[in-house]
């Protein structure tokens, strides 16, 4: 099922990616058990573009991407690397968000940022960087973005948290 619904994510932020276009569309299941359908959207937005939750009275542009160090495919990195993406939200105002090179669930790095009744998680950044190709052209990249009503009413609230993070083990010295 998660498989599944990566693959659907991916392939219309690749749409998306190709026809310059936003796309706004209730999230097939829902992940947690306490989001109703009809609060939580999925939003395909491409560099300077903006996507509207018009029931919400939300407006969310992606502003751009304040530096991308994921490790390009093809490559064997260290690290994975992480990407950050500058968006704005109306209400809510300007926050980043923090995504992993694998995107989706298994991805350990990305941030949650809760803003004006909205919780915000990016989900996928597209294209990833290749080895031996020109890098990524600023303009071409499309974040895949979560979109939650939260429960209640929670004009004021703005929280920013990471996602679970493995911690790091202590040695002895």
């Amino acid at each position: 099922m998660l498989a599944h619904r990566v693959m659907i994510v991916v392939s219309a932020a690749v749409i998306v990616s190709a026809t310059g276009g936003s796309c706004e569309r209730p999230i097939p299941s829902p992940q947690r058990h306490w989001v109703a359908q009809n609060d939580a959207r999925v939003f395909e937005i491409p560099a300077r573009g903006a996507a509207v939750w018009s029931d919400q009275d939300l407006r969310i542009t992606f502003d751009h991407v304040v530096r991308d160090s994921r490790c390009p495919a093809g490559a064997e990195c260290p690290w994975a690397g992480n990407a950050l993406v500058e968006l704005s939200a109306a209400p809510g105002g300007r926050f980043r968000l923090r995504i992993g090179p694998a995107g989706g669930a298994a991805d350990t790095s990305r941030t949650v940022v809760d803003r004006a009744g909205f919780r915000y998680q990016a989900v996928v950044l597209a294209p990833l960087a290749a080895v031996g190709v020109e890098p990524v052209d600023p303009e071409s990249y499309v974040v895949t973005l979560e979109v939650v009503k939260l429960p209640g009413d929670q004009p004021g609230e703005t929280t920013s948290r990471e996602i679970a993070r493995p911690q790091a083990s202590k040695r002895a010295l």
